[in-house]
């Protein structure tokens, strides 16, 4: 039996990691002064260009979970075979177009949601009435976040400076700092500037670091399980395996935290290439499925393990 369960693992940390690498890479590298130049001047596109040109970096870390993923199937199959030496061909036309797939998908569903919150970043600095400057620091802080993580941060930075207890509801915060919170509420004067600024920052790191779990375990089951199917269509391609004699089978983490329309899908059998159904009546290829509507996709822990019943044909 083929399990991904310990490579899914691996890569979701090294996809975690490449993550929080990469936005505070993309807060570092880019020019506030030149940001501010394009924003003065009423180039918002341009900005929001100048801050995504690193973008395409997250496909990195996901690109070597989709390789080790085949190679490891490919080993498996081997070894199910009786120690048959296979490889996974990476220059296969199939698998090459696989995987810019795979790349294209992660790139422009993270562009794409980078700039709608970065737009929601300038826009609520115009209403505002923030200088070019602050808008330009605006922009920069967006990074990383969605526009609903976004929101839920300005509201934090409303809370404080409000010296509202309703900063204390936000499940991300520094509990270190609920005294001075409840301080200030009691006062009616809010913190220090350099406080909140302090707090605020605090806040939206941990908020880039649990979306950055989120997306971690999303497209490491994504490309994990890619990786393994391509290896699997390889192998029905040239006639080391015939496709009706390998099954594949969905396991939940069996806890508390599964979805219910996951929990349905517990043990369910399929031959290789046919899709699992959710309760939800969607039909899922595999855990992460992209082409799955988000509500049986995002944060999902299950697991897909593959058995060739039959041997080799050849």
């Amino acid at each position: 039996m083929i399990d991904l369960d310990l490579i899914v693992n691996e890569h979701e940390r090294r996809i975690r990691l490449s993550f929080m690498s990469l936005i505070g890479g993309m807060r570092r590298e880019v020019s506030e002064a030149e940001l501010i130049e394009l924003i003065e001047s009423g180039r918002t596109e341009e900005a929001l260009a100048l801050v995504l040109r690193n973008a395409p970096n997250i496909y990195t870390a996901s690109g070597v979970a989709w390789l080790a993923a085949a190679n490891y199937t490919a080993d498996q199959i081997g070894v199910e075979l009786g120690s048959v030496v296979i490889d996974y061909d990476v220059v296969n036309q199939n698998a090459i177009n696989a995987m810019q797939r795979n790349k294209l998908d992660l790139v422009q569903g993270f562009t794409e949601t980078q700039k709608h919150t970065s737009r929601v970043a300038i826009t609520e600095g115009i209403r505002r009435g923030d200088n070019p400057r602050k808008q330009a620091r605006n922009l920069i802080n967006s990074l990383g976040l969605t526009p609903h993580q976004q929101s839920i941060v300005d509201g934090y930075e409303r809370a404080l400076r409000g010296a509202s207890l309703d900063a204390l509801s936000n499940k991300l915060r520094n509990a270190g700092d609920d005294a001075a919170v409840r301080r200030a509420a009691d006062l009616g004067e809010a913190l220090p500037e350099a406080r909140i600024e302090k707090m605020v920052e605090r806040y939206r790191q941990r908020m880039i670091a649990h979306r950055a779990t989120v997306i971690a375990r999303t497209e490491a089951l994504r490309s994990v399980h890619e990786g393994s199917d391509s290896m699997f269509k390889q192998a029905f391609a040239d006639g080391t395996l015939e496709p009706d004699n390998v099954f594949q089978t969905w396991h939940t983490a069996k806890d508390e935290r599964v979805r219910g329309s996951h929990r349905f899908m517990h043990r369910q059998e399929r031959p290789v290439g046919e899709p699992f159904i959710s309760g939800l009546g969607n039909r899922l290829m595999r855990p992460g499925d992209s082409s799955a509507p988000a509500a049986d996709v995002i944060n999902c822990r299950c697991r897909k393990t593959v058995q060739i019943k039959v041997r080799s044909i050849k």
